[in-house]
């Protein structure tokens, strides 16, 4: 392996990790407004989904997280 070779393995690296953190963080919001709009209950499961562009399997996994505490 070259020593270019390394620099684009440590960049390709470095930006995949930047795109992982943005979507976890962006999960992590998506998260947290869903359980907002389920303890408002003014909303259904298909409401949220469309406001929040989730699948329903994630709206009811934060159902089902807010059931258990």
């Amino acid at each position: 392996m070259t020593l270019e070779g390394l620099k684009i393995g440590h960049r390709q690296g470095i930006e995949k990790g930047i795109e992982e953190g943005i979507e976890k963080g962006a999960s992590g919001k998506s998260y947290e407004v869903v359980r907002n709009m389920l303890l408002s209950d003014r909303f259904t499961v298909a409401e949220i989904c469309s406001f929040t562009n989730v699948t329903e399997d994630f709206v009811y996994k934060v159902q089902a997280d807010l059931n258990r505490n």
